[in-house]
């Protein structure tokens, strides 16, 4: 069995690229006895490192990570770059916003372990490709059968509002309304129409569909200026935001804050900035068990008052079509924190 042949047998159960990359740290230190290195995912996001396998005891991320924001040289793939007196080798996946992987060694490595980066970041790509066509076809299939389900539901909602009925039948037709309206929402791509607006003007506009302008303790640093998104959107997933706060505080504005701030990129290979959008409140929290579920659609803990629990999800949705991520932080009894970062490039 040859050595391409060895390394197929020995990644052959992996199943995300996280995997590959430990199953492939594994086989450069036990077979091609490769020492002293690590790797690294690296994705265009406001913390871009999260070391994977690990075989370089003196590797510390954080001074790592200050020195290799002054690198500013050209990236070949499996070409080695050194750079202060470590070598670097880069996958083909880098520029792209899915996950990427590198190599850092402190040694040069041999070219039976150029070979295997040659063969690993093939396998890499494929799972990639594999995962995003799937989830495309899975998701197409669903949104096919969910229109189809919906503009059914849409007739027969329609019919029932032409017949007489009591409240309670009322209520139930105005809550299967606003589920189908979100669920297409949910399910449909999004066409941004951006436009560049003043941070505090965007907050504030938003706050006021609302009313809750000046109502609300709000900290925008004077420095910060413009920002280009889709306006009508962002306002959309900022107020889904705030009214979850508001209903975690059971409507005590005092007990919620918005914080915006900008977070310099901590990557050369990311020449914009981000800016933090916050939303915190002094809530109940969410329990553990929930929070992974915060942001799943059809999730929700107010089913009594009607919630038809896709908020979070269209937040979510939107902040993604903008390039950007929407992180949840919670403590229960301590409150929830809720994260949008939108990259800001000039």
């Amino acid at each position: 069995m040859n050595l391409s042949q060895q390394y197929l047998t020995h990644v052959k159960n992996a199943d995300d690229i996280d995997r590959l990359a430990r199953l492939s740290g594994q086989f450069l230190e036990e077979q091609l006895s490769v020492t002293d290195f690590v790797i690294i995912k690296h994705l265009i996001h406001p913390h871009p490192y999260h070391i994977i396998f690990s075989k370089y005891d003196s590797f510390q991320i954080d001074q790592w990570q200050d020195d290799f924001l002054k690198f500013s040289g050209s990236i070949k793939p499996y070409t080695d770059i050194c750079f202060n007196k470590n070598y670097y080798y880069f996958f083909d996946a880098l520029y792209s916003k899915q996950d990427s992987i590198f190599l850092l060694c402190k040694d040069k490595l041999h070219d039976e372990a150029l070979q295997l980066l040659k063969l690993w970041d093939q396998l890499n790509t494929l799972i990639i490709y594999t995962r995003r066509q799937a989830e495309n076809e899975v998701m197409k299939a669903q949104a096919n059968l969910l229109s189809q389900l919906m503009h059914d539901l849409g007739a027969i909602i329609s019919l029932s509002e032409k017949i007489e009925k009591n409240e309670e039948l009322q209520k139930r037709t105005a809550y299967q309304r606003q589920v189908s309206k979100n669920l297409l929402f949910f399910i449909r791509d999004i066409e941004l129409l951006k436009s560049t607006v003043s941070i505090r003007q965007l907050i504030s506009a938003s706050l006021s569909l609302i009313n809750l302008d000046n109502k609300i303790s709000l900290m925008i640093p004077d420095k910060m200026t413009d920002i280009t998104v889709d306006v009508e959107l962002f306002s959309k997933a900022f107020i889904e935001i705030v009214q979850n706060a508001i209903k975690a505080v059971q409507n005590d504005l005092s007990k919620i804050e918005i914080n915006v701030d900008t977070i310099k990129s901590k990557t050369p290979l990311f020449s914009g900035d981000w800016i933090k959008f916050e939303v915190v409140d002094k809530g109940k929290g969410i329990l553990d068990d929930f929070l992974q579920l915060a942001v799943e659609p059809f999730f929700t803990t107010s089913k009594p008052e009607r919630s038809s629990g896709f908020g979070l999800s269209i937040a979510k949705k939107i902040v993604e079509a903008h390039q950007g991520y929407l992180e949840i932080q919670s403590k229960q009894g301590s409150g929830t924190q809720v994260i949008i970062y939108l990259p800001n490039i000039e």
